[in-house]
């Protein structure tokens, strides 16, 4: 038997080298992928979540334009809104990102490569802007849609 006790395999350095590098390669792939789902996913709620207020507060929406309110002071009741479930999901993120990411570590864990685990608060900081970011670019779209609710129409209608 040609081998030393104890052992079963033995790998060259760049053998080893390439292996690390592919599992680097595998989490930065599956981090990016999460990022970009994550952001879709907010950007897709926010509108489905806008969508629905706007169209089941139609004639509220009407009511309060026929009273004298202009698009912006009416869409302000909808952003204090989104705001809201918004900053809800922001702590929840705050609380469950470290375990989601200490999991995502640990399921490509080998032995010759220890990640630190740690989120840097510039980490946390982008996060929180990406999420306002797309919040304030949604409620745009917002804004605008409270500006197309057609009085009469609404008003007209009894659901």
């Amino acid at each position: 038997a040609n081998t030393i006790n104890g052992t079963k395999t033995a790998k060259t350095i760049g053998e080893e080298r390439a292996y690390v590098e592919s599992r680097i390669m595998t989490t930065s792939t599956m981090t990016k992928t999460i990022k970009v789902f994550a952001c879709l996913l907010a950007i897709i709620v926010l509108l489905n979540v806008i969508f629905l207020i706007v169209r089941e507060r139609n004639i509220e929406i009407a009511t309060l334009k026929v009273m004298g309110l202009n698009s912006w002071q009416v869409s302000v009741s909808v952003i204090y809104e989104v705001l809201f479930m918004s900053i809800i999901g922001i702590i929840g993120g705050l609380i469950f990102g470290y375990p989601l990411m200490v999991l995502i570590l640990s399921v490509n864990k080998i032995e010759t490569l220890n990640y630190v685990m740690s989120i840097h608060f510039l980490s946390i900081f982008a996060s929180i802007f990406i999420v306002l970011f797309t919040i304030f670019s949604v409620l745009l779209i917002c804004y605008f849609r409270i500006r197309k609710v057609d009085m009469t129409e609404s008003l007209k209608r009894i659901d």
